[in-house]
């Protein structure tokens, strides 16, 4: 590597320290001291060297670097925005994207002003409209509205997704709710407009295509595949294209732009075009594709390294590709530094340094080793080592991404490498019958040609990923020797390829064997036995998992608008349930269970005995049935128990239902037991069952109490807390919930007691695990 190409990366990577070690305020003299000192003292060793004329400039250029970074990464106040409903002004941003029957738009947002108060505004906004309004905006368009402003809120559950650092990498800090009034106020000229107009045009045109050619089982793969959208993607074809580890060939990236530019280039060339006029006309087109797909990270680091490449090639010089490469991530984080925590960019740039790395050592496969006098012997021979070669750079890429998915993802696709190759073939062959469907389009019967090609081989491609659908694991139940594992490997991996180069055979040897460690301990490994326990925040409502390993029962549903549990659940790698418990009949403790139906099996359900008098537990029950679930009446002395600890019911005393008694009266109340840890849940039960159960029952202190009917004052009477003497006392209620849960007097009673309490509607969900036989609150941290 030249040294330029060794500076670029050890500027790449001295920022990248800059930004992961930013404080959280401002950073101090004594901060920027520290890095300059530790650089001035390699320049008086250098110095020793006689090395001065040339380490001096590398040291001040290395010091502002780690200053960039440690600026840049050091968190900003955030913006302040106006409460309530406003008037907001901003201007379109990013092509439309549709969402079945509403659209999505990215904002400007410029002024705002509510009666006579008013301001200016620098946020980024995300907006969707309904089709039933009749607005339709392009990029560029100045539009007013009457909106509220609320800011992204982050992950609230285990493997929730983080919706606020997702919009912040991409330049977006609110959403807009409960729009009212949108007026549009004409397309606001400013430079680079029209490409957003035409980008707008461009992907509405060729999703319409997609639509017409392709058959419905096809059509989310294609529009995935052609124009970056995968707002149609159900929760399945996302699971199995995810876990098939094939994600990145539907991701627009530098496959994409690159075999567009290829196809530009032999178009150019087959006119008569020299090299260098080829290479040159080829740029514009690469920087058209850029905001017609998106302007993805990935999308703007493929077309930086195909631009320095090819001026490279005008000027015959060959250009480093690392050295690209890492000018490429300097040039994408300055602007954006917060980029660098966004697991797509990680995994961006991951894989295109495992396939830079295999590309580089293994570019001798690409050159025969033997003479054929037969042509076709030869062909095979060729052929066998592209692919040998193809196979080799799936590889790497895949081990070098292997330690990111960890821990981001918790799951490795074991058979990534060999189902790429294949999907490869498949892919690249559709991306181009695709983009000739859309370049005929005007020619029906040759466009049904193309589109019909196209739909077989994204069927074909969807087949792979049937077959390579093995994974490991959530991470939240993976040893973190796994993370660990992985990156061990990919160290040995990068120690053995070298020995490849001079060593083929004990090259190879090594790097199978270490490769090998990983899928054999991925494929062998048992999911942890420690038992954990999550209050998810499902808004007003309850659900609560209690988890060992592939073993895990739920107690409540949450209500019928949320679709936390479901959601979690699938994240969590849970696909079945050894049992459901529902408290009572209401909407917030059941009415979610048809949904959770869709993606997870429940084996087993005990529900109260008054469930089926209301109408979301006459849902719930009828639903169970429907999928199979046996489904029973739960009353005291009931005892269920599995590698989750130990289930006791404790009222109500008799499955008959007692007409007289409210049915939140007649709320299921559960002890729960795993080893020496203990806790109670009572659902809706009200005061009057808790003096009931104090009487007839001798209980003793646990550590985790749920507070009875979301916090209602009705619930958790003094003599309850007292008797049970909780250590950790867990509220589950909505943000701003139109009861005021938890009551001003609850709160009030758990501070007498002195217990800790957590509540959802302020830290998302709360976690516990059983550890040396006590129920210990896990810091949230370590869970998202």
């Amino acid at each position: 590597m030249n040294p330029p190409g060794r500076a670029t990366i050890i500027a790449a990577a001295v920022f990248t320290f800059g930004l992961l070690l930013a404080p959280d305020q401002s950073p101090s003299l004594w901060h920027l001291l520290l890095p300059v000192g530790a650089l001035a003292l390699a320049g008086i060793f250098l110095r020793l060297r006689n090395r001065v004329p040339q380490t001096l400039p590398f040291i001040a250029l290395m010091v502002a670097f780690f200053s960039a970074g440690w600026l840049l990464g050091t968190p900003q106040p955030a913006p302040s925005i106006p409460e309530g409903r406003v008037w907001v002004q901003g201007t379109v941003r990013i092509p439309i994207e549709r969402y079945d029957d509403r659209q999505r738009y990215r904002l400007s947002l410029h002024r705002w002003w509510a009666g006579d108060a008013g301001g200016e505004l620098d946020l980024g906004a995300v907006l969707y409209l309904p089709d039933s309004l009749g607005v339709s905006m392009q990029p560029g368009e100045e539009v007013r509205l009457i909106t509220r402003l609320e800011r992204f809120r982050g992950p609230r559950n285990p493997g929730d997704i983080d919706w606020r650092g997702y919009w912040a990498n991409r330049d977006v800090e609110v959403m807009l709710r409960s729009v009212r009034f949108v007026e549009p106020l004409g397309v606001q000229r400013f430079f680079g407009g029209w490409t957003r107009q035409v980008a707008g045009g461009w992907r509405t045109g060729m999703d319409t295509l997609i639509r017409e050619y392709l058959t419905e089982p096809a059509q989310p793969l294609a529009q995935a595949l052609l124009i970056g959208d995968r707002s149609h993607w159900d929760e399945t074809l996302h699971d199995r294209i995810a876990m098939s580890g094939l994600m990145h060939l539907f991701a627009i990236s530098g496959l994409h732009v690159g075999l567009m530019v290829l196809i530009a280039v032999s178009a150019l060339s087959g006119l008569g075009f020299g090299p260098r006029i080829t290479s040159l006309l080829a740029l514009p087109l690469l920087w058209l594709l850029v905001p017609l797909t998106g302007a993805n990270p990935p999308v703007v680091r493929a077309a930086i390294i195909i631009s320095v490449a090819v001026v490279g090639r005008a000027l015959q010089r060959n250009a480093d590709p690392f050295h690209i490469l890492a000018l490429a991530y300097l040039l994408l984080l300055f602007p954006r530094p917060g980029g660098i925590h966004d697991p797509g960019f990680q995994l961006s740039f991951a894989g295109a340094a495992g396939s830079l790395y295999a590309g580089t050592y293994f570019r001798h496969l690409l050159s025969p080793t033997r003479k054929y006098a037969r042509s076709f012997r030869r062909w095979l021979h060729r052929w066998s080592r592209r692919l040998l070669l193809a196979f080799v750079v799936s590889l790497y890429a895949w081990l070098f991404t292997a330690p990111v998915l960890v821990v981001h993802f918790g799951r490795i696709a074991l058979l990534g490498p060999v189902a790429t190759l294949p999907a490869l073939v498949t892919v690249t062959l559709a991306l181009t019958a695709g983009w000739v469907m859309v370049a005929v389009g005007w020619w029906p019967w040759l466009a049904s040609v193309f589109g019909a090609s196209m739909d077989v081989l994204l069927r074909a491609t969807s087949g792979l990923a049937d077959l390579a659908n093995l994974h490991l694991p959530s991470l939240e139940y993976l040893p973190v020797s796994a993370a660990v594992l992985a990156g061990l490997v990919l160290l040995v991996v990068l120690i053995s390829t070298r020995r490849m180069a001079t060593q083929p055979f004990s090259g190879w040897l090594l790097t199978g064997l270490f490769a090998a460690v990983i899928v054999v301990y991925g494929s062998l490994w048992l999911p942890d036995s420690r038992v954990k326990l999550a209050v998810l925040d499902v808004g007003q409502g309850d659900a609560v998992l209690i988890r060992s390993g592939t073993h895990a029962v739920l107690i409540d549903s949450g209500p019928e608008y949320s679709t936390a549990v479901a959601d979690q659940l699938r994240r969590l790698g849970i696909r079945e349930l050894d049992l459901l418990l529902l408290s009572h009949g209401d909407a917030d403790h059941c009415a979610a269970v048809p949904e959770l139906l869709h993606q997870v099996k429940v084996n087993a359900a005990l529900v109260s005995p008054v469930t089926s008098r209301d109408r979301a537990g006459q849902n719930a029950i009828h639903a169970l049935r429907e999928s199979g679930t046996d489904v029973r009446l739960a009353h005291a002395g009931l005892t269920v128990s599995g590698p989750w600890g130990e289930l006791l019911c404790i009222y109500p005393p008799s499955p008959e239902i007692d007409p007289e008694l409210p049915d939140n009266a007649q709320s299921l109340v559960w002890l729960w037991h795993a080893e020496e840890a203990d806790a109670v849940f009572a659902g809706d039960a009200p005061v009057e069952v808790e003096h009931q159960l104090l009487r007839t029952l001798s209980l003793n202190e646990v550590e985790l109490l749920m507070a009875g009917h979301h916090g209602s004052r009705s619930s958790t009477s003094r003599e309850w807390l007292a008797t049970l003497n909780p250590q950790v006392v867990a509220i589950s209620c909505g943000r701003n919930n139109p009861h005021n849960h938890p009551s001003a007097e609850l709160l009030e009673r758990l501070h007498e007691q002195g217990a800790h309490v957590l509540r959802t509607d302020q830290s998302g969900a709360i976690l516990f695990e059983v550890r040396d036989g006590e129920l210990e609150t896990i810091n949230h941290s370590q869970w998202w």
